[in-house]
C-alpha cells in the first residue's frame, strides 16, 4: 500500500517511491518498463501511501496527462507530455485558493477536454456529512494548456465525499465526465456517481447512489470506487 499506481493507459504506469512521482512505459503490453522518470523537480515532495499517489490520464493526440498531491497536501500539481516529445514540462500547481487536498484524480477525452477532481478542505465542516469534504474540480478545453478556477460540485447541498477515500473520475463520450466517490452523510459510506459537463455550471451537478448498501462507518475507510467506461 506504499505504491499509488494507476495504469489508466495500457502501457504506461505512475506511481509514487519515497515521496516522489515516477513514470515508465513499456512497450511489451506490460512485461518490461522502462527505466522509470522523476516527475516532481523538488525531491521528497510527493503524497503516496494508500489510495494516494499521482495519476495518469490519455487524453487528445496521445497527450499525457499526470496529477499529484504535495506531500504537505496544500499543493495539487500537474504535468502534462503531448505526443513526439521525451519530457513533460514543468509542474504547475493547480489550486486557487489556500487550502489542503485529497483524494485527486484525472480524466481526459480525445477531444482536448481534461477534468482534475479532489477533496478540498476550504470550506466549513458540515455536521450532516461527517468526516468528509467537498469535490472540488477544474476543467481544461485545451488539452491541459490552460485550467478553469476551481469550482465546488453541486449547489446550496455541496457533494461530499469520504474525506479521505480516493475519487475516480472518466471521461464518457457524450461531452460529460463521470466522477465516482465515496458519501458520507449521517456516516453512511455507500457509493455515489456524478456527472460532470465539460460545459457547464459546476452547481448543477448532483449525484446518483450507485448502491443502497448502507454502510454506516464512523470514519474513513480509506477505500474509494473503481470506475471504468465500456468502449463503444
Amino acid at each position: 500500500r506504499d505504491l499509488a499506481i494507476d495504469l489508466g493507459t495500457a502501457n504506461t504506469l505512475v506511481y509514487a517511491k519515497g515521496q516522489n512521482a515516477w513514470f515508465a512505459v513499456s512497450r511489451d503490453d506490460g512485461k518490461t518498463f522502462s527505466k522509470p522518470l522523476k516527475l516532481n523537480p523538488v525531491p521528497n515532495s510527493v503524497l503516496g501511501g494508500g489510495e494516494r499517489g499521482p495519476k495518469i490520464a490519455i487524453g487528445k493526440d496521445g497527450t499525457l496527462h499526470v496529477v499529484w498531491m504535495s506531500s504537505k497536501s496544500e499543493q495539487l500539481n500537474y504535468v502534462r507530455r503531448e505526443a513526439g516529445r521525451e519530457k513533460f514540462n514543468s509542474p504547475r500547481n493547480l489550486l486557487d485558493a489556500a487550502t489542503h487536498v485529497d483524494g485527486a484524480t484525472i480524466a481526459a477525452d480525445g477531444k482536448g477536454n481534461v477534468l482534475v477532481t479532489w477533496l478540498d478542505s476550504r470550506f466549513p465542516d458540515d455536521p450532516a456529512n461527517p468526516i468528509s469534504l467537498p469535490i472540488f474540480v477544474t476543467k481544461s478545453r485545451n488539452n491541459g494548456a490552460t485550467f478553469s478556477k476551481n469550482r465546488p460540485l453541486g449547489g446550496d447541498q455541496l457533494l461530499r465525499a469520504c474525506s479521505c477515500c480516493a475519487l475516480k473520475a472518466a471521461a464518457e463520450s457524450d461531452g460529460q465526465f463521470m466522477v465516482a466517490f465515496r458519501g458520507a452523510y449521517h456516516n453512511i459510506r455507500d457509493v455515489f456517481l456524478a456527472r460532470v459537463p465539460v460545459a457547464g455550471e459546476e452547481s448543477d451537478v448532483s449525484a446518483t447512489k450507485i448502491r443502497d448498501d448502507q454502510w454506516e462507518f464512523n470514519g474513513c475507510p480509506m477505500a474509494g470506487p473503481s470506475l471504468a467506461v465500456r468502449p463503444g
